[in-house]
Parts: C-alpha cells; sequence; structure tokens
C-alpha cells in the first residue's frame, strides 16, 4: 500500500508542526482621540494656528482618563504589542474580554453625557467660555460629529495559531525591542 504512506508522512509532519505552534489572540480596536474630537483648529490673521476646546474639560477628562485606563487594563493582562498586532495569550483571554467588555461600556456612557452636553450646554461649568470662543471664532453650533460611539470598536480575535519560534521572536521583541535571531 505506497499510496497510503505519504498521506501518513503528511500527518505525521502535520502533527510535529502543530506542537511547534502555540495559540494567541489578537486584540483589535478603535478608539477615536478625544483632542481630534473636541478641539477645533482655526488659523488666525497672523498665519498661527489655534486649537479651541468645543467640549466642557469634565468631559474631556473622563474620555482621557478612560483611555488611560484601557492601555492599563492590557498592560495587567500582558498584551503586548507586536508587528503581529497585540497579542494576548489564551489563559489570559476570558478575563481580558470581560474587563474590556465592561470597560467599553463605560466608555460608550460617556456619549450620554455628550449628548445632554449638545441639549443642554448651559448646564456644564465650562460653557460661558467655550460660548465666547464659539461666538468669536464663528464655529457651527452644535458641533457636526461629536459622537464617540460610531467608530470605536474593541475585539478580541482569536485563537490563531503560529509557530512558536515566530512567538517568541514577537514577544522578545516587544519586551526588549531587540530582533530574535533568526537562526535560533
Amino acid at each position: 500500500m505506497p499510496g497510503t504512506q505519504p498521506s501518513l508522512l503528511k500527518w505525521i509532519n502535520r502533527e510535529k508542526t502543530m506542537r511547534n505552534m502555540v495559540s494567541i489572540y489578537v486584540v483589535r480596536y478603535r478608539i477615536p482621540s478625544e483632542d481630534g474630537k473636541f478641539f477645533i483648529e482655526r488659523t488666525l490673521d497672523d498665519g498661527r494656528k489655534i486649537k479651541i476646546q468645543i467640549v466642557p474639560r469634565e468631559i474631556r477628562n473622563k474620555i482621557k482618563n478612560l483611555r488611560f485606563k484601557f492601555y492599563q487594563i492590557l498592560g495587567k493582562y500582558h498584551v503586548y504589542k507586536t508587528d503581529f498586532g497585540r497579542i494576548v495569550d489564551p489563559e489570559n483571554v476570558a478575563y481580558l474580554e470581560a474587563e474590556l467588555r465592561e470597560w467599553f461600556n463605560e466608555y460608550l456612557s460617556v456619549q450620554k453625557l455628550i449628548d445632554r452636553y449638545l441639549e443642554r450646554p448651559w448646564e456644564f461649568s465650562d460653557w460661558p467660555i467655550i460660548r465666547k470662543y464659539i461666538e468669536k471664532y464663528g464655529i457651527k453650533w452644535p458641533p457636526k460629529d461629536l459622537n464617540i460611539a460610531r467608530n470605536a470598536y474593541i475585539a478580541v480575535e482569536g485563537p490563531i495559531k503560529i509557530p512558536k519560534k515566530l512567538y517568541d521572536q514577537l514577544i522578545l521583541k516587544a519586551i526588549t525591542g531587540i530582533e530574535g535571531d533568526e537562526n535560533q
């Protein structure tokens, strides 16, 4: 039965290859920058550019703090930024997903605060200053796009099998910034 021998060898090689593979998960996300959403740039008569904040500090600081908290969560679960993407080990993925889901709900709740601001801006302490700048620079009110929820997403994809050697190289580079030796 010579016809079965090549498939047996393929199976053995595949098993050997699979033992040298590791499962990883990749964290993909898009979180709009608060500076890009909450400031409008204008050019003065002398050519200088200024940024005008059109959202109260209360809202901007909440988003800033949430962004900081997001990166703390990634660090807590040893999510490494690599050329392959932000990767996380399988043993951490369930806890990471749960905490990111909770974080994302908190992030989206800020949209309610933004909506309230757009409907009743006078309820916010920064409104008199913001209003002054709106009038001074002829900024259209309400702003066109303050929806932070529209383009935001977080996804954990996987499991993805990659060679252990590649995984080790990616982690080494992520931690030390040094490329792994190809011949190791």
